[in-house]
């Protein structure tokens, strides 16, 4: 597949991250939602 960005712009794609975290005692810890998460892709 042959991909061509039109002008200056980049094509990204949203990498998918895990944001629960498992204890070991098999608590599951869901991310906090007013922090700003850090936006990650492969260009």
């Amino acid at each position: 597949m042959s991909i061509q960005p039109l002008a200056d712009r980049v094509l990204v794609k949203p990498v998918e991250a895990n944001e629960e975290k498992v204890h070991a005692s098999g608590i599951i810890l869901a991310p906090a939602g007013d922090k700003e998460r850090p936006v990650q892709g492969t260009v």
